[in-house]
């Protein structure tokens, strides 16, 4: 999964308005038990993408 978010962030560099790589990368994160870091990723996510369903169900699952 280090790796995954490696490639993730890299990408975000590139495109940072890209929501489902923000989404994608606070996933990542929690499945590497970096939980502020997800928290701030999907925060990003809901921050261009208010209304995407997993996205808000993610930060639910994270409080």
């Amino acid at each position: 999964f280090d790796l995954a978010a490696k490639f993730l962030s890299k990408a975000i560099e590139q495109d940072p308005h890209d929501a489902k790589t923000h989404y994608l990368l606070a996933r990542t994160f929690m499945l590497l038990h970096d939980r502020p870091q997800a928290i701030c990723e999907i925060a990003k996510a809901i921050d261009l993408e208010p209304n995407q369903p997993a996205f808000l169900k993610l930060r639910d699952d994270l409080h």
